[in-house]
């Protein structure tokens, strides 16, 4: 495969949920679009064309709001992230999760975007519940927004999770869920399955004829008082800077070249600070694993 196929992107959550985070309380949603438009801007300034975007925003600042910061910005949408409990047990509960889910399928059709992401969330009730219940509401619940999306021409694709509680997190999970719903697609995260121990590249090549979307995330482990996700050994780890953590991106990229991935590598962002300077240093370091122009 010619690598300039493979086309990137950028995450911006990380740095919309901080903003969200340090303004909390603040009335007037004017203020809060500023800080949005802020963020774009630095994307866009630091040389990146194409971003992720999630349901939060277009809840948030409305569909043509965020359409118009797009353009403004010279930006484009690769793709749309949707958070919910996907595996929900309660059947009143989980048909709520599916309805909004379909719903945001229709928004990403109304932006001309071709890839849903659903992002799993951890339910209050998940104690009660075995793994196998959970693997199996994960599938009934997923897979009527899966058939859904086919028929608007939309890729929907669930993410692997650092979450142990989840039954989407190691190579037989994924497998077991991507079985019980043909119609799915794998959004997969770079560094998520670390958490159960499992090799990135390992775990790409089990999954590449089923992956539509690849979020670009190291990791690393940091002290138990800092803030990240168990893993289970018991050890903490969270997102770290590209380059720094324990991914290794380079061969991953000749992977993903070698089994001729066309979709959208997102970089998954995760520094709190110096944005434009660690934006670019990201893009500096993709396009040096990749042998390409972000």
């Amino acid at each position: 495969m010619n690598s300039s196929k493979i086309k990137f992107s950028f995450m911006t959550t990380a740095m919309l949920l901080q903003a969200l985070s340090r303004e909390h309380g603040m009335a007037d949603i004017a203020d809060l679009k500023k800080l949005y438009k802020e963020i774009l801007k630095t994307v866009s300034d630091a040389g990146i064309h194409t971003v992720e975007i999630t349901t939060l925003e277009l809840e948030l600042f409305g569909k043509d709001y965020v359409r118009k910061i797009l353009a403004g910005n010279h930006l484009t949408a690769g793709g749309m992230v949707h958070f919910d409990t996907f595996a929900a047990v309660n059947k009143e509960e989980a048909g709520h999760i599916i309805e909004k889910a379909c719903r945001a399928v229709d928004e990403a059709e109304s932006l001309g975007v071709k890839i849903v992401m659903l992002a799993l969330a951890v339910q209050e009730d998940i104690s009660g519940y075995s793994m196998e219940e959970l693997a199996t509401a994960l599938a009934e619940n997923i897979r009527p927004i899966a058939v859904y999306g086919k028929t608007k021409g939309i890729r929907v694709c669930v993410e692997d999770t650092p979450e142990v509680t989840l039954p989407l997190c190691s190579i037989d999970e994924t497998r077991a869920l991507l079985d019980a719903v043909p119609e799915l697609y794998l959004a997969y995260d770079s560094g998520n399955m670390l958490i159960k121990h499992e090799n990135p590249v390992s775990y790409y090549e089990a999954f590449r004829e089923r992956i539509c979307h690849i979020h670009l995330k190291d990791m690393a482990y940091v002290p138990d008082e800092e803030p990240g996700d168990m893993d289970i050994s018991g050890k903490k780890m969270r997102g770290a800077i590209h380059g720094q953590g324990i991914v290794d991106f380079c061969t991953l990229a000749n992977c993903m070249e070698q089994n001729g991935y066309q979709g959208y590598a997102v970089i998954e962002y995760t520094a709190l600070d110096n944005h434009y300077r660690n934006i670019k240093d990201a893009v500096a370091y993709f396009e040096k694993c990749f042998g390409k122009r972000v």
